[in-house]
């Protein structure tokens, strides 16, 4: 989701009282590197405030870095086809 003002109601969940936002386009069970990599690059979130996110704690620089080549080789792909990533 990389535009926060275009998510659906069905994105944004209040679980607990904290504020769980869903990506159904991609929602499936992955590596949490890609996630962490596409929080960074989609959402501009810094990497070390993401690594602070308990969900992140066991990802290396390592796999964030290789994260970041899969976010960056799909829109590679995406301006490809001539589409508009997520």
């Amino acid at each position: 989701m990389s535009d926060p003002s275009r998510s659906s109601p069905g994105e944004l969940c209040v679980d607990r009282g904290r504020l769980v936002v869903l990506d159904w386009e991609y929602a499936a069970i992955g590596n949490p590197w890609f996630d962490a990599a596409a929080l960074h690059r989609q959402l501009d979130i810094p990497a070390k405030q993401i690594a602070t996110l308990p969900a992140w704690h066991a990802v290396t620089l390592t796999d964030f870095k290789a994260g970041l080549a899969w976010q960056f080789g799909l829109r590679k792909l995406w301006k490809f086809f001539g589409m508009k990533p997520g």
